[in-house]
Protein backbone atom coordinates (compact mmCIF):
# COMPACT_ATOMS: atom_id res chain seq x y z
CA UNK A 1 0.00 0.00 0.00
CA UNK A 2 1.21 3.57 -0.26
CA UNK A 3 2.56 5.17 2.62
CA UNK A 4 0.36 8.28 1.91
CA UNK A 5 -2.81 9.05 -0.59
CA UNK A 6 -4.83 12.02 -0.46
CA UNK A 7 -8.10 13.87 -1.90
CA UNK A 8 -11.25 15.92 -0.88
CA UNK A 9 -14.66 14.88 -1.17
CA UNK A 10 -17.15 17.60 -0.98
CA UNK A 11 -15.28 20.90 1.41
CA UNK A 12 -13.31 17.77 3.37
CA UNK A 13 -10.29 16.35 2.68
CA UNK A 14 -9.13 12.62 3.43
CA UNK A 15 -5.74 11.10 4.14
CA UNK A 16 -4.96 7.62 3.88
CA UNK A 17 -1.52 6.96 5.58
CA UNK A 18 -0.58 3.74 6.88
CA UNK A 19 -4.03 2.02 7.08
CA UNK A 20 -5.59 5.49 9.50
CA UNK A 21 -8.23 6.85 7.38
CA UNK A 22 -8.35 10.43 8.21
CA UNK A 23 -11.02 13.35 7.62
CA UNK A 24 -10.46 16.69 7.95
CA UNK A 25 -11.51 19.88 7.62
CA UNK A 26 -15.24 22.33 8.20
CA UNK A 27 -18.52 20.83 7.04
CA UNK A 28 -20.76 18.06 5.82
CA UNK A 29 -19.21 14.83 4.47
CA UNK A 30 -21.50 13.83 1.09
CA UNK A 31 -23.80 11.22 1.00
CA UNK A 32 -22.62 7.87 -1.35
CA UNK A 33 -24.68 5.97 -3.59
CA UNK A 34 -22.06 4.72 -5.90
CA UNK A 35 -18.46 4.76 -4.85
CA UNK A 36 -16.27 6.79 -2.21
CA UNK A 37 -13.19 8.16 -2.85
CA UNK A 38 -11.05 6.08 -1.27
CA UNK A 39 -13.09 2.49 -3.12
CA UNK A 40 -10.13 1.39 -3.97
CA UNK A 41 -8.28 0.94 -0.72
CA UNK A 42 -11.17 -0.03 1.70
CA UNK A 43 -9.51 -3.41 2.34
CA UNK A 44 -6.43 -1.25 3.44
CA UNK A 45 -8.04 0.40 6.21
CA UNK A 46 -8.23 0.07 9.80
CA UNK A 47 -8.82 2.99 11.49
CA UNK A 48 -11.09 5.88 10.61
CA UNK A 49 -10.69 9.28 12.41
CA UNK A 50 -13.34 11.91 11.53
CA UNK A 51 -11.72 15.13 13.04
CA UNK A 52 -13.03 18.55 14.75
CA UNK A 53 -15.14 20.61 12.37
CA UNK A 54 -16.49 17.80 10.58
CA UNK A 55 -20.66 17.37 11.01
CA UNK A 56 -21.87 14.66 9.57
CA UNK A 57 -20.50 11.17 8.39
CA UNK A 58 -22.31 10.22 4.66
CA UNK A 59 -24.44 7.73 3.87
CA UNK A 60 -22.71 4.45 2.96
CA UNK A 61 -19.26 6.56 3.36
CA UNK A 62 -17.34 3.47 5.02
CA UNK A 63 -19.82 0.39 3.86
CA UNK A 64 -17.78 -2.79 3.21
CA UNK A 65 -14.42 -1.31 4.76
CA UNK A 66 -14.10 -5.11 6.46
CA UNK A 67 -10.31 -4.27 8.11
CA UNK A 68 -11.97 -1.80 10.06
CA UNK A 69 -11.44 -1.83 13.79
CA UNK A 70 -11.15 1.59 15.22
CA UNK A 71 -13.50 4.37 14.69
CA UNK A 72 -12.61 7.86 16.34
CA UNK A 73 -16.12 10.53 15.88
CA UNK A 74 -15.36 13.91 16.38
CA UNK A 75 -17.39 16.29 18.80
CA UNK A 76 -18.32 18.06 15.62
CA UNK A 77 -19.97 15.50 14.15
CA UNK A 78 -24.09 15.62 14.50
CA UNK A 79 -25.42 12.83 12.11
CA UNK A 80 -24.63 9.31 10.83
CA UNK A 81 -26.02 8.62 7.57
CA UNK A 82 -27.70 5.05 6.08
CA UNK A 83 -25.56 2.46 6.10
CA UNK A 84 -22.53 4.64 7.26
CA UNK A 85 -20.49 1.22 8.78
CA UNK A 86 -22.31 -1.56 7.18
CA UNK A 87 -20.65 -4.70 6.80
CA UNK A 88 -17.54 -3.51 8.72
CA UNK A 89 -17.20 -6.96 10.07
CA UNK A 90 -13.39 -6.35 11.95
CA UNK A 91 -15.42 -3.55 13.85
CA UNK A 92 -15.60 -4.45 17.24
CA UNK A 93 -16.90 -1.12 19.35
CA UNK A 94 -17.44 2.72 18.70
CA UNK A 95 -18.45 5.36 20.95
CA UNK A 96 -21.86 7.83 20.04
CA UNK A 97 -19.94 11.48 21.28
CA UNK A 98 -22.43 13.79 22.81
CA UNK A 99 -22.89 16.07 19.59
CA UNK A 100 -24.80 13.24 17.20
CA UNK A 101 -28.42 13.57 17.12
CA UNK A 102 -29.07 11.73 14.40
CA UNK A 103 -28.06 7.94 13.51
CA UNK A 104 -29.44 6.64 9.73
CA UNK A 105 -30.86 3.31 9.23
CA UNK A 106 -28.39 0.06 9.23
CA UNK A 107 -25.25 2.49 10.43
CA UNK A 108 -23.94 -0.18 12.28
CA UNK A 109 -25.36 -3.31 10.26
CA UNK A 110 -23.65 -6.60 9.39
CA UNK A 111 -20.82 -5.97 11.87
CA UNK A 112 -20.07 -9.25 12.95
CA UNK A 113 -17.41 -8.16 14.92
CA UNK A 114 -19.06 -5.38 16.72
CA UNK A 115 -19.99 -6.02 20.86
CA UNK A 116 -21.00 -2.72 22.14
CA UNK A 117 -22.26 0.73 21.08
CA UNK A 118 -21.65 2.90 23.54
CA UNK A 119 -22.68 6.60 23.36
CA UNK A 120 -21.27 9.74 25.79
CA UNK A 121 -23.05 9.75 28.96
CA UNK A 122 -24.73 13.52 27.89
CA UNK A 123 -25.62 13.02 24.40
CA UNK A 124 -29.62 14.05 24.32
CA UNK A 125 -30.86 12.29 21.72
CA UNK A 126 -29.43 8.35 22.46
CA UNK A 127 -28.35 6.04 25.34
CA UNK A 128 -26.07 3.08 26.01
CA UNK A 129 -27.06 -0.06 28.39
CA UNK A 130 -24.11 -2.83 28.37
CA UNK A 131 -23.52 -1.74 24.83
CA UNK A 132 -26.99 -1.94 23.56
CA UNK A 133 -28.40 1.40 21.01
CA UNK A 134 -31.36 3.19 22.34
CA UNK A 135 -32.80 6.70 21.84
CA UNK A 136 -32.11 8.64 24.90
CA UNK A 137 -35.86 7.80 26.97
CA UNK A 138 -34.59 4.10 26.16
CA UNK A 139 -38.21 3.50 24.61
CA UNK A 140 -36.49 2.41 21.41
CA UNK A 141 -34.30 -0.70 21.04
CA UNK A 142 -32.08 0.83 17.81
CA UNK A 143 -29.30 -1.82 17.80
CA UNK A 144 -28.35 -4.86 19.44
CA UNK A 145 -24.77 -5.52 18.90
CA UNK A 146 -24.19 -8.46 16.14
CA UNK A 147 -21.24 -9.20 17.70
CA UNK A 148 -22.12 -9.45 21.39
CA UNK A 149 -21.87 -12.97 23.21
CA UNK A 150 -24.90 -13.43 25.24
CA UNK A 151 -26.92 -16.25 24.54
CA UNK A 152 -29.66 -14.38 25.80
CA UNK A 153 -31.17 -11.12 26.24
CA UNK A 154 -34.02 -9.73 28.26
CA UNK A 155 -35.47 -6.33 26.86
CA UNK A 156 -35.87 -3.98 29.28
CA UNK A 157 -39.10 -2.24 30.61
CA UNK A 158 -39.02 1.07 29.38
CA UNK A 159 -38.73 0.02 25.52
CA UNK A 160 -42.07 0.40 24.18
CA UNK A 161 -40.72 -0.10 20.29
CA UNK A 162 -38.00 -2.43 18.73
CA UNK A 163 -36.28 -0.80 15.62
CA UNK A 164 -36.35 -1.93 12.13
CA UNK A 165 -33.36 -4.41 11.81
CA UNK A 166 -32.47 -4.09 15.69
CA UNK A 167 -31.27 -7.52 16.02
CA UNK A 168 -30.70 -8.67 12.48
CA UNK A 169 -28.08 -11.38 11.80
CA UNK A 170 -27.37 -11.91 15.87
CA UNK A 171 -27.38 -15.78 15.36
CA UNK A 172 -25.41 -16.16 18.52
CA UNK A 173 -28.62 -15.02 20.70
CA UNK A 174 -30.54 -18.63 21.36
CA UNK A 175 -33.52 -16.85 23.82
CA UNK A 176 -34.94 -13.37 23.51
CA UNK A 177 -37.70 -12.12 26.18
CA UNK A 178 -39.53 -9.65 24.70
CA UNK A 179 -40.99 -7.14 27.81
CA UNK A 180 -44.94 -6.28 28.12
CA UNK A 181 -43.99 -2.88 26.79
CA UNK A 182 -43.27 -3.31 23.78
CA UNK A 183 -45.91 -2.69 21.10
CA UNK A 184 -44.16 -2.41 17.76
CA UNK A 185 -41.31 -4.47 16.57
CA UNK A 186 -40.19 -3.04 13.42
CA UNK A 187 -39.62 -4.89 10.00
CA UNK A 188 -36.08 -7.45 10.22
CA UNK A 189 -36.17 -6.79 13.45
CA UNK A 190 -35.07 -10.74 14.36
CA UNK A 191 -34.28 -11.21 10.80
CA UNK A 192 -31.27 -14.37 10.14
CA UNK A 193 -31.37 -14.86 14.19
CA UNK A 194 -30.80 -18.42 13.35
CA UNK A 195 -29.76 -19.79 16.79
CA UNK A 196 -33.25 -18.57 17.97
CA UNK A 197 -34.81 -21.78 19.72
CA UNK A 198 -37.19 -19.91 22.83
CA UNK A 199 -38.79 -16.30 22.57
CA UNK A 200 -40.77 -15.03 25.34
CA UNK A 201 -43.14 -12.39 24.92
CA UNK A 202 -44.97 -10.74 28.14
CA UNK A 203 -47.05 -8.80 26.60
CA UNK A 204 -50.74 -9.82 26.68
CA UNK A 205 -52.27 -8.74 22.88
CA UNK A 206 -50.09 -10.07 20.16
CA UNK A 207 -48.40 -7.28 18.46
CA UNK A 208 -49.13 -6.77 15.13
CA UNK A 209 -46.46 -7.39 12.74
CA UNK A 210 -45.10 -8.65 9.36
CA UNK A 211 -43.51 -11.68 8.15
CA UNK A 212 -40.34 -9.86 7.69
CA UNK A 213 -39.45 -9.70 11.27
CA UNK A 214 -38.48 -12.92 11.72
CA UNK A 215 -37.18 -13.59 8.36
CA UNK A 216 -34.73 -16.66 7.73
CA UNK A 217 -35.87 -17.50 11.07
CA UNK A 218 -37.73 -21.60 11.17
CA UNK A 219 -40.51 -20.58 13.50
CA UNK A 220 -41.01 -24.24 13.09
CA UNK A 221 -38.13 -24.97 15.45
CA UNK A 222 -38.43 -22.35 17.94
CA UNK A 223 -40.76 -22.00 21.18
CA UNK A 224 -43.02 -18.94 22.04
CA UNK A 225 -43.67 -18.36 25.27
CA UNK A 226 -46.90 -15.90 26.51
CA UNK A 227 -49.21 -15.08 29.05
CA UNK A 228 -51.42 -17.96 30.32
CA UNK A 229 -54.52 -15.90 29.18
CA UNK A 230 -53.02 -14.96 25.91
CA UNK A 231 -52.01 -18.51 24.42
CA UNK A 232 -55.38 -18.52 22.37
CA UNK A 233 -54.68 -15.38 20.93
CA UNK A 234 -51.34 -15.57 19.93
CA UNK A 235 -52.06 -19.30 18.26
CA UNK A 236 -54.71 -16.89 16.60
CA UNK A 237 -52.63 -14.01 15.59
CA UNK A 238 -50.44 -13.57 12.02
CA UNK A 239 -46.94 -14.90 12.25
CA UNK A 240 -46.88 -15.38 16.08
CA UNK A 241 -48.73 -18.86 15.01
CA UNK A 242 -46.20 -20.11 13.04
CA UNK A 243 -43.54 -20.99 16.30
CA UNK A 244 -43.58 -24.66 16.88
CA UNK A 245 -45.40 -24.49 20.17
CA UNK A 246 -47.08 -21.98 21.92
CA UNK A 247 -46.38 -22.22 25.92
CA UNK A 248 -47.35 -19.96 29.02
CA UNK A 249 -44.68 -18.65 30.83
Amino acid sequence: MNKFISGTTGPLTWNLSNGTLTISGEGEMPDYDDSVPWSSYKSSITTVVIGDGVTSIGRDAFYDCIGLTSVTISESVTSIGDWAFYDCSGLTSVTIPNSVTSIGNGAFGSCSALTAIDVSENNTAYASENGVLFNKAKSKLIKYPEGKQDASYNIPNSVTSIGNGAFEDCSGLTSVTIGNSVTSIGNAAFSCCRGLTSVTNLNPVPQRINSGVFDYVDLSNVTLYVPAESVEDYKAAEIWKEFKEIKTI
